[in-house]
């Protein structure tokens, strides 16, 4: 599956829609031919693509002018202030970093104080943590069959928000799932509109012979139902990649996976299951995107009929605190930067994409303190460019001490554990989950939910996977290709 949103992808995608030559692409035509439509000659797809951008930066725009001004105006900003402190780190702290010699570990060094930590967080954001209880589903099977059931069992609304929702097999279910039920429930849908749209221009290995994907899940999904649906648009080629599906308000779930066939049997990912006055923040969330991205759009009332608070009686419920990168708010990028620059004693992540250079830094230079660093990485990227950025990013960080695993496939998953504070969800190490695109994580320093994800998702993806203990060979196309991963 592509990797939406990239610069270079996007340049390929424009220059195609020009030139492709449209196919038969109706619902009742051979899947050879559906195939040979989207998959070699993506015509249809590229031909939604630029009508999908086109809206975005005109329709969209107008009802949107302060919000989409705001958020240009900060774009510049970041970028000029990034490029200083991108070209700080390259030429002036990596160098220096390199003569310091590496220690060994310090395996007895207690770690950094954690309440101290989270009144931090608290000053820095201006937020308190909410509360919730917190179950990891790991692996697509585990997810999806919670999901389904959730799906089910729902008793009053449906609140689905993802970046992409495929129009394979895996996706065509859901989405029967979801037509359904809103004859009986408030059903409402949002995604991403590029990188749905894009989603489509690609057909999984694995998709059944005899499957013909849906031409257009939009008009699926609202087609014989009572599915309320906006497709996100994409002002300054921003996206927002939350996922967030949350059922009457008092359960969702939020992590890493879209909706399609990937997610279910092929990739390594994860989800967080909460339960508890959390969910309400995400709804309020929910319903703040939705009122944004209507006919409104800023001109929208701020205060519209919200229902009644929840009642919750759920019990083990422990502190979490969620984090966005929004325009002009890049909290999980300045926490995690700072639990880096914190931790004492030990730092695990495992990621999809590594392509920021102040994280790099920032994981050399805790290893350099004698922090035990370690870092695992999919052998298999969805994406070109983030796989020669992801093999730049493994030699810098071995050459200085850092331990990097290769897990055996695809992993997609954004976990980090810093001394006991785990932070986890939808943002990748790159400039667009850092920086640019929306996104969601959950943080908590809750001891027994940290022991839970270590045991079950650190410790057996560290046996899986193979320690990488010496650089691997690189020509000069993968620096300039990582080049052009540090700009998305």
């Amino acid at each position: 599956m592509f990797r939406a949103n990239r610069l270079l992808v996007l340049t390929v995608v424009l220059c195609g829609c020009a030139s492709v030559k449209q196919k038969d692409t109706s619902v009742d035509s051979p899947a050879s031919g559906y195939q040979e439509a989207y998959g070699i000659y993506p015509a249809a797809a590229c031909d939604g693509i630029s009508r999908h951008l086109i809206r975005s930066h005109s329709s969209a725009i107008l009802v949107r002018p302060a919000s989409s001004g705001y958020e240009l105006v900060s774009r510049l900003w970041d970028r000029a202030w990034d490029w200083g402190r991108r070209l700080e780190v390259r030429m002036v702290r990596f160098p220096a970093l390199r003569r310091i010699e590496t220690p060994e570990l310090v395996t007895d060094r207690e770690p950094m104080d954690l309440r101290m930590w989270e009144e931090r967080l608290d000053t820095v954001f201006k937020q308190s943590a909410t509360t919730a209880r917190i179950e990891f589903l790991i692996g697509g099977e585990l997810f999806y069959s919670q999901f389904e059931e959730a799906i089910a069992h729902a008793r009053h609304c449906i609140d689905l928000q993802t970046y992409l929702f495929d129009n394979d097999d895996v996706a065509r279910a859901i989405a029967d799932r979801l037509r359904a039920r809103s004859g009986e429930i408030n059903v409402r849908v949002m995604f991403d509109g590029f990188g749905t749209y894009l989603a489509q221009t690609a057909t999984a290995d694995t998709l059944p012979a005899d499957y013909v994907p849906i031409q257009n899940i939009a008009g699926y999904l609202c087609e014989g139902s009572e599915i309320r649906l906006r497709v996100l648009p994409n002002i300054w080629l921003s996206g927002n990649h939350v996922k967030s599906m949350i059922f009457d308000r008092r359960m969702a779930f939020v992590g890493g996976m879209n909706i399609g066939r990937e997610y279910r049997h092929e990739w390594h990912d994860m989800m967080v299951k909460l339960e508890g006055p959390a969910v309400e923040v995400l709804s309020e969330n929910f319903e703040t995107t939705w009122r944004l991205n209507g006919w409104g759009g800023d001109f929208t009332p701020h205060q519209l009929a919200q229902p009644e608070p929840s009642v919750f009686d759920v019990p083990d419920v422990v502190p979490v605190r969620l984090l966005y990168t929004l325009p002009t708010q890049a909290q999980i990028y300045r926490a995690q930067l700072e639990a880096i620059r914190r931790a004492r004693s030990y730092i695990y992540i495992e990621n999809a994409y590594f392509a920021d250079d102040r994280i790099l830094y920032e994981l050399c230079r805790a290893r350099k303190r004698g922090v035990d660093v370690r870092v695992i990485m999919p052998s298999v990227v969805n994406h070109k460019v983030m796989e020669y950025s992801n093999r730049v990013a493994m030699n810098t960080l071995i050459d200085q001490g850092v331990r990097v695993y290769l897990f055996p496939r695809m992993s997609h998953i954004k976990a980090a554990v810093y001394d006991g504070w785990i932070c986890l969800g939808t943002a990748n190490f790159d400039k667009l989950s850092l920086q640019i695109n929306r996104e969601l994580n959950v943080a908590t320093s809750d001891a027994d939910t940290v022991e839970r994800l270590l045991n079950e998702l650190f410790m057996p993806d560290f046996a899986k996977s193979v320690e990488i203990t010496e650089p691997v060979s690189l020509d000069l196309k993968h620096h300039l290709i990582e080049l052009i991963a540090d700009e998305t």
